[in-house]
């Protein structure tokens, strides 16, 4: 995330073309545009600035926006990692703040795992680990906007290996046994992991994503009411903050 002027954006794009996203839901439009005009002013290669004007909300847990300045056509390429993501932000939910977060994960994969992720979006976790790794993995996600980009973004890369299902997640369990799930929709994914506990086994390992208020104490406790098999909390880290005194981490659990 950027600051300028005490102004809190993202930046969503590439150095050819990018979206700028005022991530400030209190300022008014007049501030809004003021600060708008200033990143591209600074940022050339921003085409148009967008502000978020509510949380996420609906079926696809989707944020809402309002055009400010510049161009309407909102579909990027992101480049990170050495890989391409291509999406609408005002369509798709897509974080830019948690490459590094892909990354960690991808250092945890190894050659010859298979994996479900779980509320799949357009795919970046399973284009990091795909671009490196050679695995097998299931995507699964419920918007089929987020679907199509997701497969755009499979051949974008040229991956193989790489399932996207348009279905529910608590569905996964038709698709088999995994050595490693991810499931990064951390206001909803602790009420998932019931599912997800039928597709491990001993030595797998889950990244769950969640909501807290004291570094993820209440989300253990929530893995020790619904896991049935024996684990472990591997680590607990802090991703980004969802608003004052709410966090999101992420326990990474090994089954025992």
């Amino acid at each position: 995330m950027k600051t300028f002027k005490r102004v809190a954006f993202d930046l969503i794009g590439s150095r050819e073309k990018a979206v700028a996203v005022i991530t400030d839901l209190n300022m008014d439009l007049k501030e809004a545009k003021e600060a708008g005009e200033n990143i591209m002013a600074r940022y050339k290669h921003v085409k148009c600035v967008i502000q978020k004007t509510g949380k996420r909300t609906g079926k696809y847990r989707i944020y809402s926006y309002r055009h400010l300045l510049g161009s309407k056509r909102y579909l990027v390429v992101q480049k990170e990692y050495g890989y391409r993501l291509k999406g609408n932000p005002t369509k798709v939910h897509f974080s830019p703040r948690e490459g590094e977060e892909r990354e960690r994960i991808v250092k945890q994969v190894k050659d010859g795992e298979r994996i479900l992720y779980l509320f799949s979006g357009v795919a970046p976790y399973a284009v990091a680990i795909a671009k490196k790794r050679n695995v097998e993995i299931v995507c699964i996600e419920w918007s089929s906007t987020a679907v199509r980009y997701a497969r755009e973004n499979v051949k974008l890369n040229k991956l193989k290996n790489v399932k996207i299902v348009n279905g529910d997640a608590k569905k996964c369990v038709k698709y088999g046994m995994f050595d490693r799930i991810i499931m990064p929709l951390g206001t909803m994914a602790i009420d998932y992991l019931k599912y997800a506990g039928r597709c491990v086994e001993k030595g797998s390992v889950i990244h769950l994503y969640g909501k807290t208020e004291n570094a993820g104490k209440d989300l253990e406790k929530e893995v020790k009411k619904i896991l049935k098999q024996k684990y472990k909390i591997l680590n607990v880290r802090k991703i980004s903050s969802f608003s004052p005194g709410v966090e999101k981490v992420c326990l990474d659990i090994l089954i025992c």
